[in-house]
């Protein structure tokens, strides 16, 4: 599995889909083209886009690709990009090819008119790359959006000193006719290396510019004035503070709602995975919302998820407490006065006492890995899920995220509470399983 694209709810169903190599759960597969020529697989020639669908963003089922390298016409790959819904209920899906031997990348268009299932490309490219020399040939990644009754496209691009977000507007209600309005947003690369990935959308009264800048991916709350081309940043953060969730892809849901997809790569965790059979998967979906200050909160959708009842549920008024738990299970720890604790919880595999994760909290601070975060006002809150491979923490009712992976693959791991001051209290300690059952849709 590799970036996640084209997120959309159509017809009680929300479909995903995704960058893949088919002949290779390693992504390094070799590629012949029409000529002859073998395209090495550390080129990573093979991409595919995979396409999924569920009801419920928790089980997935898949539909055919939606899109093959079109090797007979110098493609050497589709890559990243977006789809949306048009006027007439049809549904456009905007994307990257990659040439062959003309070191160039195109924005390119397909068009389904049968519910996203079956997809039809049109033959030439959509977008005319600005007359600018200083732009880079490797622009891409683009992604549809509407705003005010008007649909426009982002894409990524870059000179040797600045990374670009252009923008373009419709022509037309087919979308096959684009006009280019100019540079949106620029960042100097010692800030910004790329607009990798980049999503643009409305959240309400919010515009929301979420990107994978090679890093972090970051996102920009925004004013946007499409008639001056301008995007003006307000504020700014970290989806993921981890360095393991990325190309992050957002997804309106049924309720108008909108939530948070992420790819986690395998190869982060080379013990767990073999690449035999899979690589990568999605993390958790998220919730997110704006608080009245303006931050981003963002919070698992834990009611899709199977949960046992409480496993643990306790008030902790002990200097150390421990409990062995399966190594699937959400946990949620609070406490309204912790201004002064001091505790580690320690997060040990049963067989060999090997430490898996630890959250330590010291003084208004949280230190998770290397990672320190601060808590204000005395009130600590911190919800973390494990599901064999990924563990996942929201920390303070969603303002920081943490997304790390196991080691290896523990079947039941002992958790350990040690207070590291007189009187630890905390007001509540639970802990779910989550159980692999169908889950009722939203």
């Amino acid at each position: 599995m590799n970036d996640p694209n084209g997120g959309i709810c159509h017809d009680g169903w929300y479909h995903l889909f995704y960058l893949q190599d088919p002949f290779s759960a390693d992504g390094f597969s070799a590629a012949i083209m029409p000529d002859g020529e073998i395209l090495k697989g550390e080129e990573k020639p093979n991409r595919f886009w995979a396409h999924i669908r569920s009801r419920d963003l928790v089980k997935w089922e898949p539909l055919p690709f939606a899109l093959r390298p079109d090797r007979d016409n110098n493609e050497i790959k589709p890559i990243s990009g977006s789809v949306i819904e048009r006027t007439d209920g049809t549904h456009a899906l905007f994307f990257t090819s990659v040439r062959y031997k003309k070191e160039k990348y195109d924005q390119c268009m397909a068009i389904s008119r049968d519910g996203l299932i079956s997809w039809e490309r049109l033959e030439r490219p959509v977008l005319a790359m600005p007359d600018d020399p200083e732009i880079e040939q490797s622009w891409r990644d683009p992604y549809a959006f509407q705003y005010n009754g008007e649909y426009y496209l982002v894409v990524a691009a870059a000179t040797k000193s600045e990374a670009l977000l252009l923008l373009y507007q419709a022509k037309g209600e087919d979308l096959i006719q684009w006009k280019y309005r100019g540079i949106l947003l620029s960042k100097p690369r010692e800030n910004v290396y790329y607009f990798e990935c980049p999503r643009l959308f409305v959240m309400g009264k919010e515009i929301l510019l979420i990107f994978s800048p090679y890093g972090n991916v970051k996102y920009y709350l925004c004013d946007f004035i499409p008639e001056k081309c301008s995007l003006m940043v307000r504020r700014e953060g970290l989806i993921d503070y981890g360095s393991v969730a990325y190309a992050t892809q957002p997804i309106e849901t049924k309720k108008g709602e909108f939530a948070l997809l992420s790819w986690a790569p395998g190869w982060f965790s080379p013990n767990l995975v073999k690449f035999e059979n899979w690589n990568g998967c999605l993390c958790t979906p998220r919730r997110i919302t704006i608080s009245e200050e303006g931050k981003l909160l963002q919070k698992p959708m834990t009611g899709m998820i199977g949960r046992s009842c409480d496993y643990i549920e306790a008030s902790i008024k002990a200097d150390s407490m421990e409990w062995l738990i399966p190594a699937a299970f959400e946990m949620h720890l609070h406490c309204d006065h912790a201004d002064k604790l001091r505790f580690r919880l320690l997060f040990m595999e049963d067989c060999s006492d090997r430490l898996l994760q630890e959250i330590a909290v010291s003084n208004g601070k949280i230190t998770v890995e290397k990672a320190t975060f601060q808590y204000e006002n005395g009130i600590l809150d911190i919800r973390s899920l494990c599901d064999h491979f990924l563990w996942e923490y929201f920390l303070q009712d969603g303002e920081f995220c943490y997304t790390t992976h196991l080691p290896n693959t523990p079947q039941r791991i002992r958790m350990v509470l040690k207070a590291e001051t007189d009187g630890l209290k905390l007001d509540s300690l639970k802990v779910w399983l989550i159980k692999n059952k169908e889950v009722p849709a939203e």
